[in-house]
């Protein structure tokens, strides 16, 4: 958890790889690797840099979960005068526990959308744009607490020398739900696991039996 601004600004330093001693090896060794990264029956959520705000998902994971959901955003690769893909991207949040925390955007793929077709509200074609698709696999940081999350993309590149800001841009705070799952606590009381180990492998013995071919079978 990051508990200051000062601590905070120290990680995004950091995200741009730098020595023991914090001078920078390679600014652009921990930035996005440029990749094809979207299965093909996957939704995205546009994120929209005119008005920094984002279409959200209806809910981002279920409480508990750790990186079992993937969220897309497609964003302009290009946005006034600079390339976002030459920079570095990361996620922060503030879960629904009230605790804060970021991810480290590991790839951009900025193949898929090239060509892209804007359309309005009505359905209609505006204009064609490069786009660039970011993933956000949700952890258990993320996930900690059932309830609404606030979150916001900073695309930023900072200066070697200076350590200060070369560019930085950020969106509005949205908001997603983290579902309710199972309470572990009554689980743990209520499940006998040596019964569930005994059905799990009785299953096992009735699909070996049927070569596989099991789709559904009373235990």
């Amino acid at each position: 958890m990051i508990t200051t601004p000062e601590e905070y600004y120290k990680y995004l330093w950091g995200i741009e790889e730098t020595d023991e001693d914090g001078n920078v090896i390679n600014p652009y060794n921990n930035r996005p690797v440029l990749s094809i990264i979207l299965p093909s029956d996957e939704r995205t959520f546009n994120v929209n840099l005119s008005t920094r705000t984002i279409n959200v998902p209806t809910f981002l994971s279920v409480a508990k979960d750790h990186r079992a959901e993937t969220v897309y955003f497609l964003v302009d690769r290009y946005y006034e005068y600079k390339d976002l893909a030459e920079t570095s991207c990361v996620i922060e949040y503030i879960n629904a526990a009230g605790e804060g925390g970021f991810y480290i955007v590991p790839f951009y793929d900025v193949t898929s959308y090239q060509g892209y077709i804007d359309t309005d509200a009505k359905g209609n074609d505006i204009n064609e744009a490069e786009k660039m698709l970011v993933p956000w696999c949700i952890d258990g940081g993320v996930t900690k607490t059932a309830g609404p999350v606030q979150f916001a993309l900073r695309f930023y590149e900072l200066d070697g020398d200076t350590r200060e800001f070369k560019y930085n841009i950020r969106t509005q705070v949205a908001t997603a739900e983290v579902l309710t799952g199972m309470d572990e606590t009554a689980l743990d009381e209520k499940v006998d696991y040596d019964i569930m180990s005994t059905l799990i492998q009785d299953f096992n013995e009735k699909i070996d039996h049927h070569e596989h071919t099991v789709y559904w079978t009373d235990l």
